[in-house]
C-alpha cells in the first residue's frame, strides 16, 4: 500500500543528496532495514522490546503496515477507526518527503 511510495519519495530525496551512486545504496540501505524492522513487516511490535515500540510510532510505514494486516487479515474496510489513519499518515509522510526533496534540491541547485 504506503510502503512503495514512501520508498519512491525516499529514493528521490536520497538520489538528490548524493553525489556518487555508492553513497545512495548505503544510505538506501541504512534507511529501509531500520524502517522495515521497526515498521512490523518483519514481526508484530509487541515482540521487539518496549523502548523500541516507542521509536517505531515514528517510522513512517507503521500505520500504513497495520492498516494493511487489519484489512486483509480481520477484512476492514478502509473507513475503519484503525485503517483510515494509516492511509492519511502515509499521504502526510509522501508530502512531507516529497516537500523535504524539492527543498533539498533547491538548496544543492544554488551552489
Amino acid at each position: 500500500m504506503g510502503q512503495v511510495e514512501i520508498s519512491c519519495i525516499v529514493g528521490f530525496m536520497i538520489s538528490t543528496m548524493c553525489t556518487e551512486e555508492v553513497q545512495a545504496v548505503l544510505l538506501a540501505l541504512g534507511t529501509y532495514f531500520p524502517n522495515m524492522l521497526l515498521a512490523g513487516m518483519v514481526w508484530p511490535l509487541e515482540g521487539i522490546p518496549v523502548f523500541l515500540q516507542y521509536v517505531a510510532l515514528l517510522v513512517p510505514c507503521n500505520l500504513a503496515c497495520e492498516a494493511m494486516r487489519s484489512m486483509v487479515t480481520r477484512g476492514w474496510g478502509i473507513m475503519h477507526p484503525r485503517v483510515w489513519p494509516g492511509f492519511a499518515s502515509t499521504i502526510a509522510w509522501i508530502c512531507v518527503y516529497w516537500i523535504l526533496t524539492i527543498v533539498i534540491h533547491r538548496t544543492i541547485a544554488k551552489k
